[in-house]
């Protein structure tokens, strides 16, 4: 939801963050670029082409780790899929927890990880 007006107090800055600044230059963007999406539309329609109407799905999943913070590089995958750097000599000794060495062990092997 876009707030223009804030309600949070704070003395070093208006509350603003990038995320509401982002959702304002979309706004502005939509605005400059929709009459004249509209008016090729109707300038389509008025020549007798048929003019589709398009969908959007959007598809919000909050939470869990990014692209970076995975670990499975694929290397049997596909030469345009896996990973173009491979894995390194990775050594776990010690501080990891029960559940990562359980995991593991369920896993398939990766190449250069070594327990």
């Amino acid at each position: 939801m876009l707030k223009l007006v804030s309600d949070r107090r704070s003395g070093a800055c208006d509350g603003s963050s990038r995320r509401d600044f982002l959702k304002v230059g979309a706004l502005g963007a939509t605005g400059l670029t929709l009459p004249s999406l509209l008016a090729a539309r109707a300038q389509a329609a008025a020549a007798g082409h048929t003019v589709r109407d398009t969908s959007v799905i959007w598809l919000w999943l909050g939470g869990g780790p990014t692209h970076i913070e995975t670990f499975d590089p694929k290397m049997s995958a596909p030469a345009e899929v896996r990973s173009a750097t491979g894995t390194g000599e990775v050594r776990v000794t010690r501080g990891v927890p029960s559940e990562l060495n359980r995991l593991l062990a369920e896993a398939e092997p990766i190449p250069g990880l070594a327990i």
